[in-house]
């Protein structure tokens, strides 16, 4: 199914268009404007829908002319099928030199319109035409139990991203119930996860301006006040994180839990961080949670973050990847009057301080991944106080 964007909409010339469509399929338009736009707003037009097809109406032919020039030297894989009456000869002439191979003339017949669009469906097919790249640079962060600190590890490691200057990103707080982004940044949203949600099958960049909060250089999706009545849809999920992903060159997504739509979700991601704390309890949650994950293949994703690690810690990261069984990713340090006094007033954790510092760190290499080594195989004392029994497959 091609996917189109009318430019120079005509609603007397495209209502009977869309009618046409219904019937005999090939095509659905997912977006459409009344002008002829150009430059940066054709840019974000054209980022906003995602179209294999541009359907241009030529009532304002020298108009549609210029948007067509545009659309062929910086778009020359995207199909235009120029709409409107037939024109004379030296139109006809233009038309083609701006790239415009197809064109359909009122009033529009079933037959035509759709061996046209069979014509266009199979060039599409044949060489996709890659606009805008969907960033891979999806980071997930969940916690191994609650109060591992996960929430704040995302705000934070969103925040030392944004604040280098070189990657446009985005914070998503996923839990709709007892999120904390609210707290973290003093934001009180006009819109949450769900309300943006609800839009992402009509986002454009007029609504999600409005509708995205913003913290100094990060773009927030906050969390809403506890409503259980609410819930999300995992297909307006994807709308939404696919639609993110052609705006932000990073997204950092809070996830709380794995519920079937954040399981769904977590297929976009290209890591997915399980946050634990030197404790027994939540070493053992962290493993439990990697084999859930692996159960839906999501294991090859999975790293470790170890929080609150103090200097006088009775297991040391190399006893936790002992009893994990995989490399600890970043350890970050324990600060606690310092997450403390930046809960309190609202703000990231103090980006000087040693904490701070981890959080630009650990940002850093998740732009730019060193290589990963293998878990120390050293004895460990912890493995006195914890039993690893292995997993035995039923007969």
């Amino acid at each position: 199914m091609l996917r189109a964007v009318i430019i120079g909409n005509d609603s007397a010339l495209t209502d009977p268009l869309e009618g046409l469509l219904k019937q005999i399929g090939h095509a659905a338009v997912t977006g459409s404007t009344e002008e002829y736009p150009l430059g940066g707003r054709l840019e974000e037009f054209l980022r906003d829908h995602a179209p294999n097809l541009v359907m241009l109406c030529l009532k304002q032919f020298g108009q549609a002319m210029e948007c067509a020039r545009q659309l062929d030297s910086a778009y020359p894989q995207l199909p235009v099928l120029a709409l409107g009456r037939e024109p004379a000869p030296d139109e006809l002439l233009e038309l083609m030199r701006t790239g415009v191979r197809e064109l359909l003339t009122t009033p529009f017949q079933s037959a035509s319109t759709a061996e046209a669009l069979v014509r266009l469906r199979s060039a599409v097919e044949k060489s996709p035409p890659a606009l805008f790249k969907e960033t891979k640079s999806v980071f997930a962060f969940l916690p191994a139990q609650g109060g591992a600190g996960s929430s704040l590890v995302a705000a934070n490691t969103a925040v030392a991203l944004s604040r280098t200057g070189e990657w446009k990103t985005l914070l998503m707080d996923c839990d709709i119930i007892n999120g904390l982004s609210r707290l973290l940044f003093r934001a009180d949203p006009l819109y949450t996860l769900l309300d943006i949600a609800a839009q992402s099958h009509q986002l454009d960049s007029d609504i999600w301006r409005q509708m995205v909060a913003r913290y100094q250089r990060l773009d927030l999706i906050a969390s809403g006040r506890s409503d259980p009545s609410r819930h999300l849809e995992p297909s307006h999920m994807r709308h939404l994180l696919g639609y993110a992903r052609r705006r932000y060159d990073v997204i950092c997504m809070d996830v709380p839990n794995l519920t079937q739509v954040m399981i769904e979700t977590l297929a976009a991601a290209s890591k997915i961080f399980i946050v634990c704390t030197p404790e027994t309890h939540s070493l053992f949650l962290a493993r439990e949670k990697h084999r859930f994950l692996a159960s839906h293949d999501l294991d090859s994703r999975v790293e470790f973050i170890l929080n609150r690690l103090h200097r006088s810690a009775r297991f040391a990261t190399a006893d936790c990847e002992q009893l994990l069984g995989q490399t600890i990713h970043t350890a970050l340090p324990n600060d606690y009057q310092r997450v403390h006094r930046a809960i309190r007033d609202g703000a990231p954790v103090d980006e000087h301080s040693p904490l701070g510092k981890a959080f630009h760190g650990f940002a850093t290499r998740l732009m730019a991944p060193e290589r990963v080594h293998a878990p120390s195989g050293q004895s460990s004392r912890f493995l006195q106080h914890f039993c690893v029994t292995p997993r035995t497959r039923a007969s």
